[in-house]
């Protein structure tokens, strides 16, 4: 039963969840049945649920001690617990969005025709939207509602004369132009990742409307964050996307922004993986705002993947404290699970930055690296150390055996793949050439600038103006 949807579902609560739904599961209102009561305290009042404590037979002698094992039966009884939990759920999901919206009651007191009640909850839907910094779709999805409220009870027994039709249709249409923005930029991520096409109705009108509506903050981030997807290669788009987010931000939930945010950063990647060195310098600024912000964690969870890309950013712009002070503080913001593996990582990584290449292999050898992205990362490290401590064989060991890694992990994406091979290439060339062959190396740094992707150019022009000095 430990697989079943109820026993799964209850997992899933937080602590707060657990708390209300107690009460609920107590209140003689919510659950009639006893056995199923009995049931859902039972899993509520467990420390940890598995497979052993959740067996079928084991549930059924609790619920029915002087009876014989009846399948039929338990799962009558596990129906109605999941109804019961399901029937909580739905509670505590409209309870959560009611807070500050009054647009039930004033549609109540509409409809029993007692306006002035009505109106009094309109001042005060209207006070609510005064002081919310947020201002996203919801936001003038729910006063586009409240504006077809104040128009009931404006005309409610009489023809007004002055109504708020327009402000009924500008808000309207303001909810329609950020949520077409909104998933547009969803469509394009899509498009990129599963290489799938979407027709966007009147696209272009509304990235026109947009356009002559930048003031409105929700509009200007994903009008700045859809062009930013579309056209990589207009500069300009990006430096607006970057200013709205940090300028504009704070105007947008958490969850939006951060979509917005991780859009600069991917962006920012791209253009470094494909020579752009001084966007690391950009990428390196939006972490410190992302970590500063807390824009960057998510339940207060930070990616790991995240966590990876700061501490390489952060270690290209030589902030070597920064990235040491960053290891200890932000280590325990990983899920658990991941905290050892990427604190070693980064301290391997930080050593490395630091020239002791010797607490590097330290760090290296205290893991087997289960990711294919630390994985590759820690081989490049081993590279450029054998490399530059002139270790041969250990070298020409490492560079077999990368190989074959490539070879063998499929699910390495081909411009990641191709990345690699360059380095592992290069690698090689520079350290069998001739420092007395003055003409190869300049056409072996020829070959070198014009290769792309080559994420490590700077590494590798670096050992080969070495060899030319």
């Amino acid at each position: 039963m430990y697989q079943s949807k109820l026993v799964q579902t209850i997992l899933s609560l937080n602590k707060r969840e657990k708390n209300q739904f107690r009460k609920w599961v107590l209140s003689s209102l919510t659950i009639k049945h006893e056995a199923a009561q009995t049931l859902l305290l039972f899993l509520l009042s467990r420390r940890v649920l598995s497979p052993n404590n959740t067996t079928k037979p084991l549930i059924f002698q609790r619920l029915y001690p002087q009876q014989h094992y009846d399948d039929l039966r338990l799962r009558h009884t596990v129906t109605i617990a999941v109804d019961c939990l399901e029937q909580f759920i739905r509670y505590d999901k409209q309870k959560s969005r009611a807070e500050g919206n009054y647009l039930p009651l004033i549609e109540f007191y509409q409809e029993k025709k007692m306006t002035k009640y009505a109106q009094q909850f309109i001042d005060k839907q209207e006070r609510v939207f005064t002081k919310s910094s947020i201002q996203s779709g919801t936001y003038y999805y729910t006063k586009y509602l409240l504006e077809q409220q104040i128009f009931n009870v404006k005309t409610h027994g009489s023809r007004a004369r002055v109504t708020n039709l327009q402000d009924i249709l500008d808000t309207h249409f303001t909810t329609f132009i950020i949520e077409t923005l909104r998933h547009s930029v969803t469509t394009i991520s899509h498009q990129d990742l599963y290489k799938q096409q979407y027709q966007i109705p009147i696209l272009d009108t509304v990235l026109s409307e947009a356009k002559a509506r930048l003031d409105i903050p929700a509009i200007c981030l994903y009008y700045y964050a859809y062009n930013t997807l579309k056209y990589p290669d207009e500069l300009t788009y990006f430096g607006r996307l970057k200013e709205s987010i940090e300028q504009l931000g704070h105007h947008l939930p958490i969850e939006e922004l951060r979509n917005a945010y991780l859009i600069a950063v991917s962006y920012c990647i791209k253009k470094f993986n494909t020579g752009f060195k001084e966007y690391n310098k950009e990428l390196f600024q939006l972490m410190q705002y992302g970590l500063e912000s807390k824009v960057l964690l998510e339940k207060g969870i930070l990616s790991r993947f995240t966590y990876k890309n700061i501490i390489t950013s952060a270690l290209r712009e030589e902030a070597i404290t920064w990235a040491r002070d960053f290891i200890e503080v932000y280590t325990s913001k990983l899920e658990e699970r991941y905290q050892y593996t990427y604190k070693t990582y980064a301290y391997a990584r930080y050593y490395f930055a630091y020239g002791d290449y010797e607490a590097c292999q330290v760090e290296l050898a205290k893991i087997e690296f289960d990711d294919v992205f630390l994985n590759l990362s820690a081989k490049l490290l081993l590279l450029k150390i054998y490399f530059e401590l002139a270790y041969h064989d250990a070298l020409d060991a490492l560079i077999r055996s990368f190989k074959r890694y490539l070879e063998r992990k499929t699910t390495i994406a081909k411009t990641t793949r191709l990345n690699y091979l360059n380095i592992i290439r290069f690698t090689e060339r520079i350290f069998t050439i001739a420092r007395s062959d003055k003409e190869k190396i300049k056409r072996l740094k020829t070959q070198l600038l014009e290769t792309k992707p080559l994420t490590e150019m700077d590494w590798l022009l670096m050992q080969l103006e070495n060899k030319s000095s």
